[in-house]
């Protein structure tokens, strides 16, 4: 059962790196424009912590968005922890082998109608 609490945690971690990805891309965008609009001499108090800013909220930005990308959301999870706990159960259960290839196709049109 730990597996199915890790998977909860495992969504909830690609949410967080959604909000993360967007709070960071905007702080990017506000601190890019003072930079793009600050003169580097006349406003050396506001250019300097604005780079900094840029690069830092650049550096997260980046990094959330791959975590956004390639951490699966719960559901996808859910549906992996799934099919491959019924792969298995199937490789190695000589009843479930013998079943007819017309209900395995009833149960695969079955599954999709209820992803949708």
């Amino acid at each position: 059962m730990t597996e199915i609490y890790w998977i909860t945690r495992l969504g909830v971690l690609e949410k967080a790196c959604e909000i993360l990805a967007t709070l960071s891309g905007f702080a990017l965008i506000i601190a890019g424009v003072i930079v793009i609009c600050a003169d580097k001499e006349d406003d050396a108090e506001i250019w300097r912590p604005a780079v900094k800013a840029a690069k830092v909220s650049g550096i997260v930005f980046f990094i959330t968005l791959i975590g956004a990308f390639f951490i699966p959301n719960k559901r996808d999870l859910m549906l992996i922890y799934g099919v491959g706990g019924m792969i298995d159960y199937v490789k190695q259960n000589p009843t479930a082998q013998r079943l007819p290839d017309k209900a395995i196709k009833a149960l695969d049109a079955w599954l999709e109608e209820k992803q949708e």
